[in-house]
C-alpha cells in the first residue's frame, strides 16, 4: 500500500478544518443550540431516573447498604448462631441423598473456616489454620485434619463416593473440634 502523499494529506487537513469552521458559523450554532437542551434535559431525566430506581428497588440496599450493616454490626459466631446452623448441617448430613450429605460436610468445613478467623487463628486455608493449632484447642486435632482432607477431596471431585456412615463419622469429628473451640 503506497503512502499517501504531501498533497493528499494536505487536502485532507483542509477538507476537516472547513468542516470544522462550517460547524462553528453562528447559524448552524442557533440550530444545534435547541438540540444541546433538548439532550442536556433528557441526561439530566434519565440520571434522575437512574436515582429514583436506585432508591426504589432493593438493589442500592443489597449492594451498599448491606456491607455497611454488616461491616458495623455484624457479631462474632456465638454459640447460639453456631448450633442453629449445625442443626441444618446434622440435618442435611442425615438426608439419604449423597449431595445433601456432601453439601452438608461442605457446610461445616465453611463454619469451621468461619470460627477459626473469627477467633483470630491466622493462616489462609482451613488446612493451614489447623496445621497452627495444637491439641490443646481441638483435642481431634490429627483426625480433624484428616477431615479437611476429605472435604478439600469432595470440593475438588464431584464424583467422590460418601457413604452415609463415613458422612457421620466427619460429622462427629467436626461436633468433638466445635465442642473443643465452646461453640457447641
Amino acid at each position: 500500500m503506497p503512502m499517501p502523499t504531501l498533497t493528499a494529506t494536505s487536502t485532507a487537513v483542509e477538507k476537516i478544518e472547513s468542516a470544522v469552521s462550517f460547524l462553528n458559523t453562528a447559524s448552524i450554532q442557533e440550530g444545534l443550540f435547541s438540540l444541546k437542551v433538548v439532550f442536556g434535559i433528557v441526561a439530566v431525566v434519565f440520571v434522575l431516573a437512574t436515582v429514583w430506581f436506585l432508591f426504589r428497588t432493593a438493589f442500592l440496599n443489597w449492594w451498599v447498604l448491606s456491607f455497611i450493616k454488616d461491616f458495623f454490626t455484624r457479631e462474632p459466631l456465638s454459640p447460639i448462631r453456631v448450633n442453629k446452623r449445625w442443626q441444618k448441617i446434622k440435618n442435611m448430613v442425615s438426608r439419604p441423598s449423597e449431595v445433601q450429605r456432601k453439601l452438608g460436610l461442605i457446610k461445616a468445613h465453611n463454619l469451621l473456616d468461619e470460627a477459626l478467623k473469627n477467633l483470630g487463628h491466622p493462616g489462609e486455608t482451613v488446612a493451614e489454620r489447623l496445621r497452627k493449632l495444637t491439641t490443646e484447642h481441638i483435642s481431634n486435632l490429627p483426625e480433624m485434619i484428616e477431615v479437611e482432607a476429605v472435604c478439600q477431596d469432595i470440593l475438588r471431585d464431584p464424583d467422590y463416593r460418601l457413604s452415609e456412615e463415613k458422612a457421620k463419622e466427619i460429622i462427629n469429628v467436626f461436633a468433638k473440634a466445635f465442642v473443643d473451640l465452646d461453640l457447641l
